[in-house]
């Protein structure tokens, strides 16, 4: 654990880790990646802040930047809705440092010019770049198998192409709540990073990961430490010498005292944040009298708080009524709160929000901040519980009518910022937080929001997100209207899913060979869901299609297909036309291979509003049906989607559709 940005305890060998790592970096320009798996209280922020800090001050020569995935909002994982967040924060800190050079700063504008829609909020919105290839540009992909563009594989060339200039260090915090795009990112990066100038340190909790059953899971499961580039650091307990180095780091004036280290190894198990929060706590309220030894009544629970919770408490008594008001006020935003928000909960004006935000901070270090950030579609400066309890904590202070004022109140200035704003990016990023808030306030009028971030989730290619929204989501505004009803998946009738529960079901009766139970599901859901988007129509049509094509019913099926072309011409729906160009082409590749050819060069059309999961079904298809035709060509195609399928850990597509020797 550290008092961060001073000195660090007990954690020698972590650094040398990170030291030699970027000693490789900065003398060889060799990559590595560290991972750093620990759980709250252990000191994963104090070490990265720490480095990062000893890294700015004595090494110019690099880029280093530090990026925080964002903690929920009450049940809300905003994290993983925001895709490339972390990336986003990295690329505007690194864009708008004074010593960028003319050629970094030019590599950024290049790459402005071609990263697809990044729905975060900031200074430097990306702009789609929507290339329009044929079907023979797009055989000659990159040898190295990269034969997809997106977002995230623009992002990952604008830094690649930045790191050449000076080596670059990526800091990545809490990125148990991260999203499944900036994986893919990463992915990129580790597929290669012994030769890449850059070095990442990924920070996570595993208990908390497993638990939202994050996409950086499979990422450590396929890049796990090495001992060559991929390195792992182990932040342990506290032992007694270590205990007695922090106390003489934060008491004034200390003498080693063996009956008060033993209290506190006790108290806390030697886990760094519990310790800390002790001796915090007794810098302030001394437990030895003048000779220095321990009051006569230590022991006694009305003078010495028994826990961590009673400790805080009494750190907490020190404020007064309009400091507790204020940092509860900043709790109902979530671990990060802005003066624009705040200011307008407590109808002051910002000067006068900043004042008492950083007399709080001076008084108690439970806040501090973090400087002007782009949140909500303005640049605000932002404060942030420093402990992750400190916010829950002040949350939990507020009785039930107080929570549910206040994220209503939050929910409707978003409404505002929403309504007043021209920017279609400004509008689809402050979806989640509306959705977020209203969840928390019992309002049940989110559909709009859900819809517009059910779109960014559509526009970014990411699926996940999608289903999250559409289910977890809107049952759990559900569920807080009806707690007693049961919203099991299995439970849902077709008449009440969305487009999205429809997509699932239909595979998973695919795969498990009721192809009739498929078509029953998609008949269904169209007579009942006649008047929904005419995309999500397009896509039942298709998925229909796809399992009547199994059951040899082909006219039907092609039938179907015209029809949901006739539909994404009334709603264009990037994916709908994904899967109509696929099934189309699978419909005629038996009768007439050129007809067959021209869907798939359709379908191979890439889009930053396609997830790479659909490009690797349209690239299998465009293998198997060059198969009879020219098997060179094909195998060119099976080694692109082998390379892609491997990127996006397809572990399984993989064992069935390519040969263990490939």
């Amino acid at each position: 654990m550290t008092e961060t940005g001073k000195y660090l305890i007990a954690r020698k060998a972590q650094l040398e880790i990170l030291n030699q790592c970027r000693e490789n970096l900065r003398k060889n320009g060799r990559g590595s990646v560290v991972w750093v798996p620990a759980e709250a209280g252990y000191g994963k922020t104090a070490l990265l802040t720490y480095f990062e800090e000893e890294t700015r001050t004595k090494y110019s020569s690099l880029s280093i930047v530090y990026a925080q995935t964002q903690a929920p909002i009450g049940t809300t994982r905003i994290g993983s809705l925001q895709p490339l967040f972390p990336f986003t924060r990295i690329v505007e800190q690194l864009a708008k440092k004074e010593s960028v050079s003319p050629e970094k700063k030019l590599a950024f504008n290049i790459g402005m010019s071609v990263l697809g829609l990044i729905p975060v909020v900031g200074e430097f919105p990306f702009l789609v770049k929507e290339l329009r290839r044929d079907i023979q540009e797009f055989k000659s992909e990159k040898k190295s198998g990269k034969s997809y563009s997106t977002a995230a594989t623009e992002l990952y060339e604008v830094l690649k192409n930045y790191a050449q200039k000076a080596p670059l260090i990526l800091l990545f915090d809490d990125m148990h709540y991260t999203d499944a795009q900036t994986v893919e990112v990463l992915s990129l990066f580790l597929s290669d990073i012994a030769k890449l100038p850059v070095m990442i340190v990924i920070a996570y909790r595993p208990a908390a990961a497993k638990d939202v059953i994050s996409p950086l899971l499979p990422l450590y499961e396929e890049y796990k430490p090495d001992s060559a580039t991929i390195y792992q650091i182990r932040l342990s307990e506290l032992s007694a010498a270590d205990i007695t180095k922090a106390c003489q780091t934060i008491l004034p004036k200390y003498t080693k005292h063996e009956e008060f280290e033993q209290w506190l190894w006790a108290k806390s198990s030697g886990i760094p944040g519990l310790l800390f929060e002790y001796l915090h706590y007794f810098s302030k309220k001394t437990p030895f009298d003048e000779q220095g030894q321990l009051i006569a009544n230590f022991h006694d629970d009305n003078i010495v708080p028994t826990s961590l919770h009673s400790t805080f408490a009494r750190l907490v008594e020190q404020l007064d009524d309009d400091e507790r008001t204020l940092l509860a006020l900043c709790s109902a935003e979530g671990r990060e709160c802005t003066v624009h928000i705040v200011s307008k909960l407590l109808n002051n004006d910002t000067l006068t929000t900043i004042r008492k935000m950083r007399s709080v901070q001076r008084k108690t270090g439970i806040v501090t901040s973090i400087g002007a950030q782009n949140r909500y579609g303005i640049k605000t400066t932002v404060y942030q519980f420093t402990q992750a309890f400190y916010q829950q904590f002040f949350h939990n202070t507020l009785e039930y009518e107080e929570k549910v004022t206040l994220h209503r109140q939050i929910a409707e200035l978003l409404r505002m910022q929403y309504t007043d704003s021209e920017d279609e990016t400004v509008r689809r990023a402050l979806a989640p937080y509306i959705v977020a808030h209203d969840i928390e306030s019992d309002n049940d009028d989110s559909q709009e929001f859900i819809n517009e971030t059910r779109e960014l989730a559509a526009a970014s290619g990411n699926t996940d997100i999608m289903q999250q929204f559409t289910s977890s989501f809107a049952g759990a505004a559900q569920s807080k209207q009806n707690p007693d009803a049961d919203h099991t998946k299995d439970d849902i009738k077709p008449e009440s899913m969305t487009i999205f529960d429809l997509q699932k079901k239909v595979v998973d009766a695919y795969l498990m060979g009721n192809i009739g139970g498929g078509v029953e599901l998609c008949q269904t859901w169209l007579h009942e869901n006649h008047t929904a988007h005419a995309g999500d129509r397009a896509i039942c049509c298709a998925l229909q299609a796809r399992c009547l094509i199994e059951l040899g019913e082909i006219s039907h099926a092609r039938q179907l297909c015209e029809q949901g072309f006739s539909l994404v011409q009334i709603m264009p729906n990037p994916i709908a036309e994904c899967l109509l160009n696929n099934a189309m082409a699978i419909a005629l590749h038996h009768e007439n291979n050129d007809a067959a050819e021209y869907y798939l060069l359709k379908a191979a059309q890439p889009s930053p509003f396609l997830s790479p999961a659909y490009r690797l079904m349209t690239i299998t298809n465009i293998s198997a049906l060059l198969q009879n035709r020219s098997s060179n060509k094909a195998q060119k195609f099976k080694k692109s989607a082998l390379e892609l399928a491997k990127s996006l850990h397809f572990h399984t597509f993989i064992n069935e559709n390519f040969d263990k020797g490939e």
